[in-house]
């Protein structure tokens, strides 16, 4: 059977993008009036850019915050200029790039030894930020018990939020617990074809629970991004249209922006936002299409940033640190 050619599904996902664009736009879930309106209300959107910006500042913090104790030293500048790329590469290239596998190429990039170890750091990384997404939305449902109380379907997304939370923490528990070093868990991993690096990536999540400390700073850290991106979805919904306007779509977002991550279609356009259009009117606003559409245009704008960084060339991000490396790793050198 013939293979169907490589630019077979990116144009595949990219129709089906334009497909629900213009599905939104003709039957009324996008109102391009509200998206012009909001040239008009550019304090509004001036401040959710700021907002987005702390935002990309905040997560890349995050990540030298979690390469510190593995030895490496990824500067908060260049940790940035990575986030901005891994920007560009989501939301302004139609193509199945990702911007976690190019913040993960050039992350590696310089470290041909540990590259292993510091893609698990970028998963651990990656999780933290989807735990974090998790835990908004039950942190801020005590504020909103009526509009729960009135909405089956919202109690049903805040327990799946509670099942993945848990889920997340017990697998956590699992790699930190002395499970994984039991004989038959060594005898599998000495069997298997990728036993050797399945022993890396154990070992590094192991070595977190000595630093605990961090793992819980990188979740507040990860709880704060989502808050400032939620902030920068609010005030481009306020610019929008301010009846749309209300507290309680704090709720929904986190769960727009899941919907935003499928890779259904590039950077999830379409399919995020259907899925925030429907949660808006779920708990009883408008205009969630518009404001996941504004949002993605001011990322764009970030994005725009990382395409300067990235036309300057490769270059190296992530070192390993002249002291302080772990016990395992002390011997490996670039």
């Amino acid at each position: 059977m013939k293979s169907l050619p490589a630019w077979f599904f990116p144009a595949a996902r990219t129709g089906f993008a334009a497909a629900l664009v213009y599905y939104l736009a003709s039957s009324g879930l996008i109102r391009w009036s509200a998206l012009r309106g909001m040239a008009g209300a550019w304090p509004w959107i001036a401040a959710a850019l700021l907002a987005l910006a702390a935002d990309v500042l905040v997560t890349a913090g995050r990540l030298s915050f979690l390469l510190t104790p593995r030895g490496f030293h990824l500067p908060l500048a260049a940790s940035v200029r990575l986030a901005l790329m891994a920007t560009f590469f989501n939301f302004c290239l139609p193509g199945g790039a990702g911007g976690d596998a190019v913040r993960m190429y050039y992350a590696c990039a310089g470290n041909p030894g540990r590259r292993v170890e510091l893609g698990t750091i970028l998963v651990v990384d990656r999780l933290i930020g989807m735990l974090g997404l998790l835990i908004v939305p039950l942190a801020v449902a005590p504020w909103f018990l009526p509009t729960i109380q009135n909405r089956p379907a919202l109690r049903i997304l805040l327990a799946a939020a509670l099942g993945g939370t848990l889920a997340t923490l017990a697998g956590l528990l699992v790699a930190w617990s002395g499970l994984m070093r039991s004989a038959a868990a060594t005898w599998v991993f000495q069997k298997s074809a990728v036993g050797h690096y399945a022993g890396i990536v154990l070992e590094t999540v192991r070595s977190y629970r000595r630093h605990r400390s961090r793992m819980l700073g990188a979740l507040a850290l990860a709880v704060v991004a989502h808050l400032l991106a939620f902030a920068a979805l609010l005030l481009i919904s306020r610019a929008a249209d301010a009846r749309a306007f209300g507290w309680e779509v704090a709720m929904v977002i986190p769960f727009g922006f899941l919907a935003n991550m499928l890779p259904l279609t590039p950077g999830g356009l379409g399919v995020g936002e259907a899925a925030m259009d429907s949660l808006f009117r779920l708990v009883g606003r408008t205009g969630g299409a518009e404001a996941l559409l504004g949002w993605r245009l001011l990322m764009f704008l970030l994005g725009l940033a990382g395409l300067v960084f990235y036309v300057r060339g490769r270059q190296r991000f992530v070192h390993q640190a002249e002291s302080g490396l772990s016990a395992d790793w002390a011997t490996v050198k670039s």
